[in-house]
């Protein structure tokens, strides 16, 4: 989509409709899921949302229920059949949003007569692009625009005229009806062209043109994502330092990654210590037996005076923050230089050194005390790791049940943004009867469903990463319940969202463990 128009494309999608993947024999999971009563109700609050937050879009009054309830149907649909848009906009000038839904004639008129009433045109100004008739609108400070072209509908928010919205026209009109076993969803982002619209400066990861594409296969989904960045990034794999005596079996979840920093913008935080872990290899992995078995390790060279010099860094970086939030306190052994997370219920946290036979060293950390246990993981776990050279990152995990580990540690760390911290242990173990919030009743129905989830993230060039992914949902675990915690706020799609309601942990099956592999 890039490829169009690459002066002025901002972001785009296309995507072919859920009545198409319906008719699809692939992403059985997901089907699964689609059709359970409390994805229903999640997906009706979340529409509802996104139908009053377009009013302000539209001309319309926002907060007002009846216009809400025309709004609604315009998601409904756009959900339900294939459509697609685009954003465009050049340097210093206004953007303007062009979107296409294939619908049927009487939806089309609903649309119409709904657009019009939420507009306030009673008489709406008569229009034509490329011989094709329509009406335009005042809308706020941009002008609103309908078309009927064959089985398009089209609506356009910008200005009244330009050569983007005639060249959306004709290339819409030269499109056959897409077949939902190609791409189903296809989206590209220049996210760097959008800063001067929006603060994205500010996020964490380095901005990169992105191009995300999502198909099914068997029962799973298959996402792939290629960022390409305006610059290069200084990146260079290194040998693989697993800590293979440190990770024992029952297993749910491995992650590894190694320099992540150069795609990084650098958090404030490490400008005050004196070890930066992601400027080097990191790994992190969970196991079954409870919910607070999740550790993670960093290779160093001298992991005793490591831990001497950046313990107290660690603890001055953050204590105040955590105070703030009555998120406990770090504190120092007093006999050893061991780190200690305190005044949490049920865990305590810490981070120490650790040696294996071969004499590498490694920062410890973890949630809960590793319980001793001989069993290996399986042989080809490892090997998806130390034996590719241009990998950044890899993870592995048993959704269904790492799903269930993150919604309960999201109630006794302060890990995800303006989620409460559960005082004591009895408040604790009220928490966890089945919530009757959306977002909860939803992650606690989909879990039983949802198996491995595995994903590849590459260099490719020195502008260039990949993500490849195998999953039932297109998500893992923490992606899960953080987009769940984002949809259900107050204010979505605003990111400055509040929730406070207890989590609720599911009822599981046996886990599904299936074998390590490549995406």
């Amino acid at each position: 989509m890039f490829a169009a128009t690459p002066d002025d494309l901002l972001a785009s999608y296309h995507f072919v409709g859920a009545a198409n993947l319906a008719k699809n024999t692939n992403a059985t999971k997901l089907k699964e899921i689609w059709a359970l009563p409390e994805t229903a109700q999640f997906r009706g609050d979340v529409l509802q949302k996104l139908a009053g937050a377009s009013l302000k879009y539209l001309g319309a009054d926002s907060g007002n229920a009846r216009q809400v309830a025309l709004a609604r149907p315009l998601f409904d649909d756009l959900l339900r059949v294939e459509s697609q848009a685009e954003l465009r906009g050049k340097t210093n000038s206004g953007a303007e949003f062009i979107l296409a839904a294939r619908l049927s004639e009487e939806r089309s008129k609903l649309w119409e007569t709904n657009l019009l009433q939420l507009a306030k045109a009673s008489k709406p100004q008569l229009t034509k692009m490329d011989e094709i008739s329509g009406w335009q609108a005042k809308a706020g400070a941009n002008f609103l625009k309908f078309f009927r072209a064959e089985k398009w509908t089209v609506i356009v928010l910008g200005p009244e005229q330009s050569p983007a919205q005639s060249d959306f026209l004709k290339r819409l009109q030269k499109q056959p009806a897409n077949s939902p076993s190609q791409e189903w969803l296809a989206v590209d982002v220049d996210w760097p062209r959008l800063t001067p619209r929006f603060p994205l400066d500010k996020y964490p990861l380095k901005l990169a043109r992105t191009e995300l594409r999502v198909t099914g296969k068997g029962e799973n989904l298959r996402t792939t994502v290629r960022a390409i960045y305006p610059d290069k990034i200084d990146w260079k794999s290194q040998g693989w330092q697993i800590p293979k005596e440190l990770i024992r079996d029952p297993l749910i979840s491995f992650s590894a990654g190694q320099k992540l920093a150069p795609f990084l913008n650098s958090p404030k935080v490490f400008e005050r210590l004196s070890f930066n872990p992601l400027t080097n290899q990191f790994f992190f992995w969970a196991q079954s037996q409870m919910p607070f078995q999740s550790y993670v390790a960093l290779p160093v060279k001298d992991p005793t005076n490591t831990m001497r010099a950046f313990a107290p860094q660690i603890v001055t970086a953050f204590n105040d923050d955590l105070k703030r939030r009555e998120g406990g306190e770090l504190r120092m052994a007093s006999n050893r230089v061991d780190l200690f997370w305190h005044e949490l219920p049920i865990i305590v946290p810490f981070l120490q050194t650790a040696k294996e036979k071969n004499g590498a060293g490694f920062l410890l950390g973890g949630l809960f005390p590793i319980a001793p246990n001989t069993n290996l993981p399986p042989s080809e776990l490892f090997g998806q790791v130390s034996n590719h050279n241009d990998l950044v990152y890899y993870d592995w995990e048993i959704t269904q049940e790492r799903l269930s580990q993150w919604m309960i540690l999201g109630q006794l760390l302060p890990l995800f943004p303006r989620e409460p911290i559960v005082s004591t242990n009895a408040a604790l173990r009220k928490g966890f009867v089945p919530a009757k919030v959306p977002e909860h009743k939803w992650l606690a129905a989909i879990a039983p469903k949802l198996g491995n989830t595995i994903t590849e993230i590459t260099f490719k060039a020195p502008n260039e990463l990949n993500l490849v992914r195998k999953s039932h949902l297109g998500l893992n675990s923490i992606e899960l319940v953080l987009l769940s915690h984002w949809l259900a706020g107050p204010n979505f799609p605003s990111t400055n969202n509040s929730s406070a309601a207890p989590m609720a942990r599911p009822a599981l099956d046996a886990p599904r463990r299936g074998r390590p592999e490549r995406p």
